[in-house]
């Protein structure tokens, strides 16, 4: 490994100089092998959610390695001249991307806002995943960028401020924000099954759901909710 190591840094010093994107995986980006400011090219990922409209300066989506798993989603990010171009994208499609690595407030991710770099949609397949997590066990770097699962879990603060709320499959904390096009307001004891993207801001990790499906009701809550529907109807 030691010899390896230098023969790879200078395989991708040798493609910078000459211009080429290196060519590289999501999982290598998100696990430190590809440094952060590397010009690279990444085939046939999948879009798995946006695209969101970040601010007047540009907007993101999130792709996904097909296979999933740790390390194998990252958000894209491009300006807002080219709204045009990235804002029919819709989770499925297959693409290809050329840009630069990069960390935005320690959130990983590719900029294709440079002239020359794009994202192109080479053909549409399947989401994947989602991937199983606890609400404990998902606040962590390794899945960042991909789209989770949790349990079952209950909502055990409604409130953290800034859309946030917090949830417990009993692992453990687990941090949750409205980020997404989502109406779903969070209540002291709901009981939700959560899918969505872990991401990272302003400090902390946090699942976003996707839309309002991204939220199941499930477990005692959800029995209530369905109870009551029952009583109601006996009264039509």
């Amino acid at each position: 490994m030691r010899t390896l190591i230098p023969l790879l840094m200078l395989s991708l010093v040798a493609t910078v100089a000459f211009g080429q994107p290196v060519v590289t995986t999501i999982y290598d980006i998100q696990n430190g092998t590809i440094p952060s400011g590397t010009h690279v090219q990444v085939n046939d990922v999948v879009v798995t959610a946006g695209p969101y409209e970040f601010t007047s300066t540009g907007a993101y989506c999130f792709v996904e390695e097909q296979g999933g798993g740790m390390y194998s989603g990252v958000e894209v990010y491009w300006g807002s001249d080219q709204a045009g171009v990235y804002g029919g994208l819709q989770r499925g499609d297959i693409v290809t991307i050329i840009g630069v690595t990069g960390e935005y407030y320690d959130m990983t991710e590719i900029d294709i806002s440079a002239a020359g770099d794009t994202l192109i949609v080479v053909g549409h397949g399947t989401v994947p995943g989602p991937d199983a997590v606890t609400t404990a066990g998902m606040m962590t770097e390794e899945w960042e960028g991909v789209l989770v699962q949790t349990p079952c879990a209950t909502v055990t603060n409604p409130d953290l401020g800034y859309g946030e709320w917090e949830i417990d499959d009993g692992s453990g904390p687990g941090r949750v924000d409205d980020k997404g096009q989502i109406t779903y307001v969070p209540t002291l004891g709901d009981c939700n099954i959560y899918t969505g993207i872990l991401a990272y801001s302003y400090g902390a990790y946090k699942l976003w759901p996707r839309d309002d499906n991204d939220i199941v009701p499930c477990g005692p809550s959800a029995t209530q909710q369905t109870q009551w529907g029952s009583i109601k109807a006996l009264y039509r």
